[in-house]
């Protein structure tokens, strides 16, 4: 598990960047090398950023993607319920 999340750093994705948020000890190990961002595992899917899956709190990044989070867990769980049946 990793701490609340203090700290930004930027992932290439496709031609972009996208900045998120890290956790101290990931945000030093990062920065010191030890592992790159690509290192930093979902809780739920090992060996892939957290921010790539798909479950509710990969996509809203912990809360710290989104403006309201509380909206935004709704809306995945309508979405999530729309396509299950």
């Amino acid at each position: 598990m990793h701490d609340r999340a203090t700290k930004e750093v930027d992932y290439a994705i496709g031609a972009g960047t996208v900045s998120v948020p890290v956790c101290r000890h990931c945000h030093g190990d990062i920065r010191r090398g030890v592992q790159d961002l690509d290192a930093v595992p979902s809780d739920t899917r090992p060996g892939e950023p957290y921010f790539l899956g798909d479950d509710k709190w990969a996509v809203t990044g912990y809360g710290a993607l989104v403006e309201d989070l509380p909206t935004a867990l709704f809306r995945y769980e309508q979405a999530r319920r729309a396509t299950t049946g």
